[in-house]
């Protein structure tokens, strides 16, 4: 009677597991089919969609998509127009800009270099929010919580940098750790003009 009792339990444990789980099942459907119907009832939420797929897609298969290195240069065609060799043409020298913007998203959406030889995955876009939502999260709770002189000592902080134009501060960091795929940003000086290449230094 006992290990009928004890079976009869083991079953209706089994059971009630399968149905809470089956249950849990459900509701992760459910919210993903709602959060679907969410994005497709937006227009704008489908375009982003669509741009924001388009160049991970791209960026994950950049080696794939073009013939030509972000770095290489070809002298014999500098500054030249679209055509069927270079898609978007070549910069003042002669390196692919087709092969420079995907190998450019590939930093910013797929991988992230830390030295010249080593890459982890999520791109530059990806580390900096996740690296400033914590950084941030981290401030806003030591003020919040703490009070008083660190309270003040971050606003302060906060102020100073919100003071300071963006373009300003990006001159300021490149200046300061120098132009290379590592910070995603290479500025070259001519005279009379800045440019910003998305990606690599300037071969």
């Amino acid at each position: 009677m006992t290990e009928q009792t004890e079976l009869k339990t083991d079953h209706q444990k089994i059971d009630t597991d399968a149905a809470e789980s089956e249950g849990g099942f459900q509701r992760f459907y459910r919210r993903v089919a709602a959060a679907v119907r969410l994005v497709r009832s937006s227009k704008i939420a489908v375009i982003g969609l669509v741009i924001v797929s388009f160049w991970v897609i791209v960026a994950i298969f950049a080696p794939w998509l073009t013939p030509y290195s972000p770095t290489a240069q070809d002298w014999e065609a500098p500054g030249e127009g679209p055509s069927w060799k270079h898609p978007l043409g070549t910069d003042e020298l002669g390196r692919d800009l087709w092969s420079r913007l995907i190998y450019g998203a590939r930093v910013v959406l797929v991988l992230l270099p830390v030295t010249e030889t080593i890459w982890i995955p999520g791109g530059t876009a990806i580390w900096g929010v996740l690296v400033s939502l914590i950084v941030g999260a981290a401030l806003g709770l030591m003020g919040g919580y703490i009070g008083g002189w660190p309270d003040e000592i971050v606003m302060r902080f906060l102020d100073a940098m919100m003071s300071i134009p963006v373009i300003l501060l990006y001159l300021i960091i490149v200046a300061s750790i120098g132009a290379s795929a590592i910070n995603g940003r290479c500025l070259r000086h001519n005279p009379g003009r800045i440019h910003g290449p998305t990606s690599g230094g300037d071969g």
